[in-house]
């Protein structure tokens, strides 16, 4: 089902973007991978039921979570700078929820609020090289009987009233845009945009691929920086293992 035109319109999507809503899906990036790549497109369902997140994580996507993926076809960045796409996509999340509740980042792509987890994200690479950005949002769902600290916007002091789960979307997207067209044109300062927004920054940080120490925030190709006895290490990969607050 096709969202309609006017209501896109007067959301302020842009024209160029196919909207697909699903009733639901098991996951909307694995239906944005199926299909083509030959222009911008959004998959949109209240119901996901077999979600991805990075590595063997799944997303628990209940009644009341925002799920969508957006595909963009050219995202028009080096090979070497595709990384940080998963950073800008959180930026470009905390720019969406800001007019609703203060969040942080927590490295490479959650969104946190209260120190609860409120939003993640999980960037692929389309066979045909466009972009494929997944995210989950919980609006108004059940979070407790996910396996980590959540929390729905309802939950962060945001009133029913205000969760507009179109209106989202279309920000998202527009942030998103935005900033990629200052990646391309080496404008983006990523370090500088990432370090008032990092909730793991002062915090013991545990890798896990070994490597611990406190975060100093993040460098400007995307990598966390920890510092521990022997100086100050750039992280590119793994996950977050543990973190002492």
């Amino acid at each position: 089902m096709h969202l309609s035109r006017l209501e896109i319109n007067e959301q302020g999507l842009p024209a160029d973007v196919e909207v697909l809503r699903l009733a639901e899906s098991p996951s909307t990036n694995t239906e944005a991978l199926s299909g083509p790549a030959n222009h911008r497109r959004l998959v949109w369902t209240p119901r996901q039921t077999a979600g991805r997140g990075r590595g063997a994580n799944v997303w628990q996507a209940q009644p009341g979570c925002l799920t969508f993926t957006y595909l963009e076809p050219d995202p028009g960045i080096p090979v070497e700078k595709l990384p940080t796409t998963s950073l800008i996509a959180a930026l470009a999340l905390a720019d969406a929820l800001r007019p609703l509740v203060p969040v942080q980042l927590k490295w490479p792509n959650d969104v946190y609020a209260k120190d609860r987890k409120i939003s993640g994200i999980l960037v692929e690479n389309h066979p045909e090289n466009a972009l494929v950005v997944g995210i989950g949002i919980n609006l108004t769902n059940d979070v407790s009987d996910i396996d980590l600290p959540a929390i729905n916007l309802l939950q962060a002091g945001v009133a029913e009233e205000q969760i507009d789960a179109t209106s989202l979307v279309v920000r998202w997207i527009k942030h998103f845009q935005d900033l990629l067209e200052l990646s391309r044109n080496g404008d983006l300062r990523l370090a500088e945009a990432w370090r008032p927004l990092c909730w793991l920054s002062g915090k013991q940080v545990a890798m896990d691929r070994g490597v611990s120490g406190v975060c100093r925030g993040i460098d400007p190709s995307g990598g966390v920086l920890l510092e521990n006895d022997s100086g100050i290490h750039v992280v590119h990969g793994g996950t977050v293992a543990r973190v002492q607050i």
